[in-house]
């Protein structure tokens, strides 16, 4: 219910120029960014995905993954699975918490690709109905992505 009543199921753009913060996808490229978000028929469950290319076609990034409760953890998680530049990746995200003043949601990612585990930070907030801000940040490095997405 809440999930439908904030407008985060649909399908999201953005535009941005990589920068080095995932293993295996080099910085420097512009690209688009399409995001499906959509809630599962039980509605107990959301289903993303992501689609990451250049101007000429080119696939830079591309997964999906679901995220619902999880009972023996008692946490909300997603799991997620893709390719970065045509190698495989995977990663599990954790809901952190929601900053109650701003709405802004908090999760911790951790993702393997090419043998490397990463560990980031993702900041969410839906601006309006139409329009929120994500932010990505590698841990380790502070490296950060910003990007505004729409639809």
């Amino acid at each position: 219910m809440f999930i439908q009543q904030h407008g985060f199921i649909g399908t999201w753009e953005t535009t941005g120029t990589t920068k080095e913060i995932f293993e295996g996808i080099p910085a420097g490229i512009p690209y688009t960014q399409t995001s499906n978000d959509r809630l599962t028929e039980q509605g107990t469950e959301m289903q993303l995905s992501h689609r990451m290319q250049t101007a000429d076609g080119e696939i830079i990034s591309k997964g999906g993954g679901s995220v619902s409760w999880n009972k023996n953890s008692g946490q909300i998680e997603g799991l997620f699975a893709g390719f970065d530049t045509g190698k495989p990746y995977s990663g599990k995200m954790t809901l952190a918490g929601i900053d109650a003043e701003s709405g802004t949601e908090r999760w911790t990612y951790q993702e393997t690709s090419r043998g490397k585990t990463q560990n980031y930070n993702i900041d969410i907030k839906q601006t309006d109905a139409n329009h929120r801000k994500e932010s990505i940040t590698l841990k380790t490095t502070g490296n950060t992505i910003p990007s505004e997405l729409h639809r």
